[in-house]
């Protein structure tokens, strides 16, 4: 939101609990990175501080110099397949769910960047992949996916 000018930046591979998806950035050091230059011609501080089990950062600068707003549109929802492990030690025609499928997500990212004094728009355009999550089931040698309830109900 500050108009700084990612270089840099992949989402994470789950949505996140604490950000709307779209809007994430994975840092993974030394493989992934979230990096962002400053375009203005005056320095950019950083302020972070951390109280309660809650972290602010602000940026500040000379003066605000661009709006910026980010939207998302879900493209596609992505649905997950099932592995099947099979066990001898399951029962006869028992079954257990050792990992519960999760769906993924396609977003389409929307950054429109207004130029304060200026009055330009410009509007940048990126797409999020966060894939779905495989369910794994375990079943008994007897068993078949015929025999397993639908990986997704019926809407």
């Amino acid at each position: 939101y500050a108009g700084l000018l990612v270089e840099q930046r992949r989402n994470h591979s789950r949505p996140s609990a604490y950000i709307r998806s779209g809007l994430d950035a994975t840092v993974s050091y030394p493989v992934l990175d979230l990096k962002v230059r400053n375009p203005f011609d005056y320095p950019i501080v950083l302020s972070a501080s951390a109280k309660g089990g809650v972290m602010s950062v602000k940026l500040l600068g000379k003066k605000r110099e661009v709006n910026v707003s980010l939207a998302t549109q879900t493209k596609a929802i992505l649905k997950y397949s099932r592995k099947l492990e099979r066990s001898g030690f399951l029962p006869a025609g028992e079954f257990k769910v050792k990992q519960r499928g999760k769906r993924g997500l396609s977003l389409l990212r929307l950054k429109t960047v207004e130029d304060l004094d200026s009055g330009e728009v410009k509007v940048e355009e990126s797409v999020d992949i966060y894939p779905p999550t495989q369910e794994i089931v375990i079943v008994a040698p007897d068993v078949k996916e015929a025999d397993l309830p639908p990986i997704e109900p019926p809407t």
